[in-house]
């Protein structure tokens, strides 16, 4: 099995939310925490867990009685859920 770099998935998550310009404007960052407001319990607790705590997808899986696998499973959905929001679908 492979095992991704931790780093180098966090730089990928980066350049998707990167704005070039710099720091999120306000608008842009008012919408995002509007839009993790309208997330499930469930979602925003999965990304709270991965990405303000950073941590690894078997420790969510160990916190949230879940395997691995279903971690990472609900960290994808959450992330394209939240973007499909973002994105005003």
């Amino acid at each position: 099995m492979i095992r991704k770099d931790k780093a180098a998935e966090h730089i990928l998550f980066d350049d998707e939310l990167a704005y070039p310009e710099g720091p999120l404007p306000d608008a842009a960052q008012e919408k995002l925490l509007e839009c993790i407001e309208k997330l499930n319990d469930t979602d925003r607790e999965i990304l709270y867990l991965r990405y303000d705590l950073e941590l690894e997808y078997s420790d969510i899986a160990a916190a949230l009685s879940i395997t691995d696998a279903a971690a990472r499973q609900r960290a994808r959905y959450a992330r394209n859920k939240l973007g499909a929001m973002l994105k005003g679908e």
